[in-house]
């Protein structure tokens, strides 16, 4: 090597150095530390028992909850939020319209508060529904309590995701040549056989990468969930960021580790399946 290009190695190094500082800081050594947690008991006595806080955690009823609450979530809003934003993608693709998208986005990027303010308006115990529904002469409860806050908390994460989701597939959808259309419509001029067999198809690569934004974002849900239902929400909305929320300020850092590495490993796990079955289609379509 050169002296000009040790030089600029240096040069590059000083570059990434404050950057690969914070990251070994802030990420990869609190990640070997939250290990480390994870397989020891104590604070001041600390003893290592392997996998037994990972036993514990599967056995705790709180744990179970929390994680039946959030797999419905997933199971409900996710494939929701990606049929709805494949719809209005495949329209929007059709008349492209500026108004509309940036409408889409809107829940998106308004600010928390409004959005928690607005829905509690509509939706809570005191709400414009509830209103109505008595001058209806019906009494209903509010909709952001008991069993029908899962509902809501659904309801609110797809309304604000659909928007993002929808112009993920609006660009790939754009992007599909129209010589496939065009001899598609040669043997049918069906628009849902169309939609069916071809442009679905071909926007399954996109569609796999909505559907990681989709379930990252499902995670991410706990500052919308925790602003509209406070510290202690109703069982049905128990999620998992409530329960390791809940750990860090009663300061159990081995349950709160042990429970953060398993939903990063159950994250991890998914995401590397939808790249092999991304991958696994593309080389179907060779």
């Amino acid at each position: 090597m050169t002296r000009n290009a040790k030089k600029e190695a240096a040069i590059g190094l000083l570059f990434i150095l404050p950057s690969l500082a914070g990251t070994v800081c802030f990420v990869i050594a609190p990640f070997f530390i939250s290990i480390w947690y994870s397989i020891t008991s104590g604070i001041t006595d600390v003893k290592i028992v392997w996998l037994d806080n990972y036993v514990d955690l599967l056995k705790s009823p709180a744990f179970q909850l929390a994680a039946k609450n959030t797999l419905v979530y997933m199971g409900a809003g996710v494939p929701l939020a990606l049929v709805i934003s494949l719809a209005a993608g495949m329209a929007l693709s059709r008349r492209a319209s500026s108004m509309a998208m940036v409408s889409m986005l809107t829940p998106y990027i308004v600010p928390v508060s409004a959005v928690i303010a607005g829905w509690s308006m509509l939706l809570g115990d005191d709400g414009i529904a509830v209103r109505i529904a008595a001058a209806a002469g019906r009494k209903m409860p509010g909709l952001l309590s008991g069993d029908a806050a899962m509902g809501a908390a659904v309801a609110l994460y797809v309304w604000k995701n659909i928007g993002y989701l929808a112009v993920i597939f609006t660009s790939a959808i754009s992007q599909i040549p129209k010589e496939h259309y065009e001899v598609f419509d040669l043997e049918s001029t069906s628009e849902a056989k169309k939609a069916l067999y071809v442009t679905i198809p071909l926007a399954m690569p996109a569609a796999l990468f909505a559907m990681v934004i989709a379930v990252a974002n499902s995670f991410r849900a706990f500052r919308d969930i925790h602003a509209i239902f406070g510290t202690d929400p109703p069982k049905s909305v128990y999620m998992l960021a409530h329960f390791m929320n809940n750990n860090f300020f009663k300061l159990n850092y081995q349950r709160l580790t042990t429970a953060s590495l398993m939903l990063a490993s159950v994250l991890f796990a998914g995401i590397w399946l939808a790249l092999k079955a991304q991958e696994r289609y593309v080389r179907s379509q060779l």
